[in-house]
């Protein structure tokens, strides 16, 4: 039985997805976990030749070619259609495993109750410091994860970011996976929203951590705010949708500006 489907996009970051390829399958091998990596050249042009050469023996590694760039969204669901596990992993190429057992950590997580539908760590980035997009949490006037709280233990979340979401593979079926109106950014927490609406819930797990590069296929500054306008448009309606859209634009703007301060090693409450 193959317990995680791994799914990887890769759009111009060969050099990302060659370190990130290793990284798992060494994981994944270590903790005796079955497996199976998938990887799609998503129309970017990227030759891949050399890494396919280099997995052409191994079995538990395939490759899918896209002529067009089907947005992050559709290119999973592409992925998720051929895949075999009891769960899927969706992860970005430019993911580092930087601690042992970090699949089977999640797994156990995921295990603990048949309620939890989906998982995720925490994001550092190559500086150690954490990423304030890797989740969404709840706030006393709204469920949709329109703010970042930092953990240090388990905790519910209204999503958990795509660049690491180990899920219920069942699940991800029954919701016909990410939405496919969102081309990148936004479909974690439309999917998060969604998993919510079922019942299920979603756990951040700030435990088990792993690098992330970051925005190495697309600038979030500039899909990041638009995601977002799309996931209030679908889920708030209304005038609600406009007061939060409001928000969204001042709460994202800050984020972004915190973050920016952050790799730039910026004390931005100066600035």
């Amino acid at each position: 039985m193959i317990e995680v489907s791994v799914q990887v996009i890769n759009y111009n970051t060969k050099d990302y997805l060659r370190q990130s390829m290793v990284d798992i399958a060494n994981d994944l091998t270590q903790s005796g976990i079955n497996y199976r990596i998938c990887i799609l050249e998503n129309g970017s042009g990227d030759d891949l030749s050399g890494v396919e050469t280099e997995y052409r023996d191994d079995s538990n590694v395939s490759f899918v070619f896209s002529p067009a760039n089907l947005g992050f969204s559709r290119g999973h669901n592409l992925l998720a259609k051929q895949a075999t596990g009891r769960t899927i992993l969706v992860m970005n190429p430019d993911i580092r495993i930087t601690q042992p057992r970090t699949v089977a950590r999640l797994l156990d997580r995921m295990d603990e109750a048949t309620d939890i539908k989906a998982v995720g760590p925490a994001l550092l980035t190559p500086a150690g410091v954490i990423q304030s997009w890797d989740h969404g949490d709840f706030t006393w006037w709204s469920k949709s994860g329109f703010v970042w709280r930092e953990h240090n233990q388990p905790t519910d979340v209204a999503w958990i970011s795509g660049a690491m979401l180990l899920t219920d593979k069942k699940m991800f079926d029954d919701l016909c996976g990410f939405d496919p109106d969102f081309f990148l950014y936004g479909e974690d927490n439309d999917f998060g929203m969604r998993v919510r609406q079922t019942g299920g819930r979603l756990v951040y797990d700030p435990t088990v951590e792993v690098m992330h590069y970051g925005s190495v296929t697309g600038v979030k500054y500039m899909y990041g705010k638009a995601a977002m306008d799309l996931f209030l448009r679908k889920h708030h309606p209304g005038v609600t949708g406009l007061i939060l859209r409001a928000y969204n634009h001042i709460n994202y703007t800050k984020l972004l500006r915190r973050d920016i301060s952050r790799n730039l090693g910026i004390d931005s409450s100066k600035s």
